[in-house]
């Protein structure tokens, strides 16, 4: 048994790695895996009309085994003199089915689809590509980690003894640094002492999966590679202090100097490196007894590489976490990610011709600038199949694919990523990587690798991740709820007086269910910028609506759309720029919707204004102003959306203005003499509303809600000219806020669909009229 050791260990060492070319070309067949995967299943959705096969836990575990690992394995071992070829092929498939999905008489036509496409809304819980990052790196590592010991798997893809570029050297940077991308401090979680304490726990699992390997490795005798990490360091303690090492510099300085810190140790340790002694004490020294630095010199010292690589990948994680709803807002993530790897490629040149190659024994400088390199060019392959797929699934008017972007059109859910491979090694990485690690040892010690041909190692290849995912499978591949479905599931904090009905949970459940009808369905919400409109606006997006939010200035609305999707809600809030004192600019409005989200359910005319122009001295531009915005945008509107009802044959869609209690009785003062005209005017347009619509034999319903005095900006830019005037409205009693006047819209929609509400009157309790 010695010998065959000692045979082994000779098996895997003493390599030079392959080509740059050839490890970016490899990094290709996992994106075009997933593509391709993508596109079967959108097949499959337009013949069957779902997502989920027959018996769905096999049959997606196969298309899944098939589709995105079956390649891998092959194009990494017996195909691997044909890479080109396989490549080749993979992409002339794939485009051949992208072309036939977006190009046959059942894909959408829609004018502008690629502008239309651009405008829509995503929703998800986590960057895709990303995570999908996190999975196929796992993914390759646990095939490397077996096939390295078969005489089928290139040499060339091995790692390197001292200089060169192997697949699996690159697999080890890129594991630090696709989970440096969704560490606490890129996600913007916490405070950094918390973080760090975090850390300093989570780590455990790590030291202990650490000193199990050592043991288990001492006691069996299994080969060792030495000049890997050294005598008694592994891969499990070299990701545990870099994750402490790097929680400690986020306990001092902020998250957003990674990039600062990962050229400041890089760049520090190739200088030490440059200087003599330390190289050679690395490479040639003999002596492994002196002392714990001399018998692991090379895990402890490469720490000092992977902690840059982390930092970079906190850095990337920063930018990439940003909040971003429209699907054009990520094709410049995705082009800015390709120009990063570009450039750092060029760098790469430059430090292989000036300094020295790539090591991953040392983790110099070369191999940090190649791992983040290669890293974004695999990421941003990713995120273009991704993409390329969501433009399927758009113009398929196909269900959110697993583990891929949901657009916010769309008010479905994916029932097939129960049964998603990707989802399961997603969820239990530590413990897929633990297992990979046990069956490689087991397989090892069981199979005379070195004397094994390709017919058994397929068949022990194919069984590795299937026995893996078994485990998973087994452990229980679904996930807690998240903190945001904890939060939307919880019932909300009530006002009303408690009730035996209302204590338990009927009142709300029965509230609920009637606004489950709502969920995916589009609400246009007018004035959607500040006050109740955002309110408004916020309240439907948690219930799972697409809202439009318009108004003149929608920096404010983006940002809120932003707060949405972090906050995990299920519905979109979609910004659209209108200034609804302009007919055509209306008109304009309700034809994007169309396109983008086929019509309006539900119009909130909310938008209002209100100017200091008495009856008897105020200026004609004033009155128009208010008579444009408060009677006829909210007029034209409500004609549009009924328009956009009637064509879908909606007829159970709901028109709510939200008037104001100076709609019902005159203020008695000068300022507000015309605004109150126009809130009158409000009151008798939707009774009239509601009178066409009963006449037009519709189930279509018209709500009037009429608030009294609401904390808002409104009193601020009424009297813009008297900010004293303005505080002093508010200041004189407990007024209503935004929030109120949003829960009586989500009361009014609630409501059964033969129930008309007609007017909401509320007003403050010390508000006397």
């Amino acid at each position: 048994m010695g010998s065959q050791w000692d045979l082994k260990e000779a098996f895997v060492s003493n390599l030079n790695g392959t080509t740059l070319q050839e490890v970016a070309l490899g990094s290709l067949i996992g994106p075009l895996c997933y593509l391709l995967r993508g596109l079967i299943l959108i097949l499959y959705y337009r013949a069957k009309g779902t997502l989920v096969f027959p018996h769905p836990k096999i049959s997606h575990l196969l298309l899944d085994f098939s589709v995105l690992t079956l390649p891998i394995v092959l194009a990494s071992t017996v195909l691997s003199s044909v890479l080109l070829h396989v490549t080749v092929g993979l992409v002339a498939v794939s485009a051949g089915l992208c072309c036939y999905v977006n190009s046959s008489p059942c894909a959408r036509r829609r004018p502008n689809a690629l502008g239309a496409f651009l405008q829509s809304h995503v929703k998800f819980r986590q960057v895709p590509f990303v995570t999908l990052s996190r999975v196929f790196v796992n993914v390759i590592t646990a095939i490397s980690i077996l096939a390295v010991d078969f005489p089928v798997f290139p040499r060339r893809y091995a790692k390197t003894e001292t200089y060169g570029t192997g697949v699996m050297d690159f697999g080890v940077g890129a594991y630090v640094f696709v989970n440096a991308l969704v560490c606490p401090e890129a996600r913007r979680r916490d405070d950094p002492g918390s973080n760090l304490t975090k850390q300093l726990v989570s780590v455990w699992p790590l030291v202990a999966l650490g000193i199990l390997r050592l043991a288990s490795i001492k006691m069996t005798g299994y080969p060792e590679h030495v000049t890997e990490y050294g005598l008694h360091w592994n891969f499990f303690f070299t990701l545990a202090t870099v994750r402490v090492a790097a929680s400690l510099v986020f306990a001092v300085f902020p998250a957003g100097w990674s990039w600062a810190f990962a050229v400041l140790i890089s760049g520090s340790y190739q200088l030490a490196l440059e200087y003599p002694g330390l190289k050679d004490f690395l490479f040639h020294s003999t002596d492994r007894q002196s002392s714990f630095i001399h018998a692991n010199r090379e895990g402890v010292f490469s720490v000092l590489g992977y902690v840059a690589i982390y930092m970079a990948g906190v850095q990337v994680g920063l930018f990439l976490m940003q909040p971003r709803s429209r699907v054009g807002q990520w094709l410049p993530v995705i082009v800015k990610l390709l120009l990063g790897s570009l450039v750092l490629y060029v760098a790469l040149c430059l430090c292989q011709n000036l300094l020295e190659p790539v090591s991953r024994r040392l983790a110099n400088l070369p191999f940090c600038i190649w791992a983040v390199a290669q890293s974004l060019l695999f990421i941003s392959c990713l995120a273009v199949a991704d993409g390329v797929l969501l433009f399927s699934a758009w113009t398929s008017d196909c269900g959110p694919l697993p583990s891929s972007w949901s657009l916010g059109a769309s008010g479905k859910t994916c029932d097939e990523a129960e049964h998603c491979l990707v989802q399961a090694v997603n969820r239990n990485q530590l413990l897929f990587f633990l297992v990979a690690n046990v069956l490689t040892g087991l397989t090892n010690s069981v199979v005379d690798t070195l004397s094994c041909s390709s017919g058994p190692w397929i068949r022990a290849q194919a069984s590795h991740p299937l026995l893996s995912w078994k485990v998973l499978a087994s452990a229980g591949c679904r996930s807690p709820p998240t903190e945001a479905e904890t939060t939307e599931r919880s019932p909300e904090p009530s006002g009303e007086k408690p009730n035996p009905r209302a204590a338990s949970g009927e009142v709300r459940t029965g509230r609920r269910r009637e606004m489950d009808r709502w969920k995916g369905r589009v609400a246009l919400v007018t004035g959607a910028s500040v006050g109740i409109g955002a309110a408004v606006a916020r309240a439907l997006v948690q219930q799972g609506m697409r809202v439009v939010g318009c108004a003149r200035n929608v920096d404010k609305i983006e940002k809120l759309a932003a707060e949405c999707q972090s906050a995990g809600y299920s519905g979109t809030l979609i910004p659209y720029k209108c200034d609804l004192s302009n007919e055509e600019e209306i008109l304009s409005m309700f034809s994007a919707i169309k396109t983008m989200q086929q019509g309006v359910d539900v119009c909130i005319n909310n938008a209002g204004l209100a100017h200091s122009e008495p009856l008897l001295s105020g200026k004609t531009e004033g009155w128009k102003n208010m008579i444009d915005v408060n009677v006829l945008a909210l007029s034209i509107c409500t004609r549009e959306a009924y328009k956009s009802m009637k064509e879908r044959n909606v007829d159970d869609g709901h028109i709510i203005n939200i008037n104001s209690m100076g709609g019902h009785r005159m203020v008695p003062s000068a300022d507000e003499h015309f605004y109150c005209a126009t809130k009158y005017a409000v009151t008798a347009l939707t009774e009239g509303i509601r009178q066409e619509l009963r006449e037009a034999n519709t189930h279509i319903r018209a709500t009037c809600i009429s608030p009294g005095i609401v904390e808002t900006e409104f009193a601020f830019r009424h009297h813009n000219s008297d900010p004293e005037k303005a505080a002093a409205v508010y200041e004189s009693m407990k007024c209503l806020k935004a929030e109120d006047v949003a829960s009586a819209v989500t009361f009014v929609l609630s409501a059964p669909p033969h129930v008309q509400i007609g007017d909401v009157q509320m007003r403050p309790v010390e508000q006397v009229s």
